[in-house]
């Protein structure tokens, strides 16, 4: 997989992965660029969720977790087919997705 991993610090002696609005961004333009597969973004995204559910996860900045939650989900089903040779969320949701994270 080529993606960055959400950086790495210690809260408390627990291991907590960083995530900010420009990784999100940076995660989604490179779907779009066709430099990462959409299996992989869901894989990265799915993996942040599942830290978030154990508490791991700290947002940056915190005023955004919202948002950067929201892109979480969407990321982790952004390869979802509806059939066999296209998607469920093709080019032109994720691009209204990006564009609404931009607002």
């Amino acid at each position: 997989m080529n993606l960055t991993n959400p950086a790495i610090t210690k809260v408390n002696g627990r291991n907590m992965k960083t995530l900010d609005f420009d990784t999100v961004i940076s995660v989604i333009n490179r779907i779009l660029d066709g430099v990462l597969s959409r299996e992989d973004a869901a894989t990265w995204a799915m993996d942040l969720r599942i830290a978030d559910d154990k508490g791991e996860v700290q947002y940056h900045p915190a005023e955004l977790q919202p948002l950067l939650w929201e892109s979480i989900l969407f990321l982790e089903g952004v390869d979802l087919k509806d059939a066999p040779d296209s998607y469920l969320h093709n080019e032109h949701d994720i691009r209204e997705f990006l564009k609404s994270l931009q607002k």
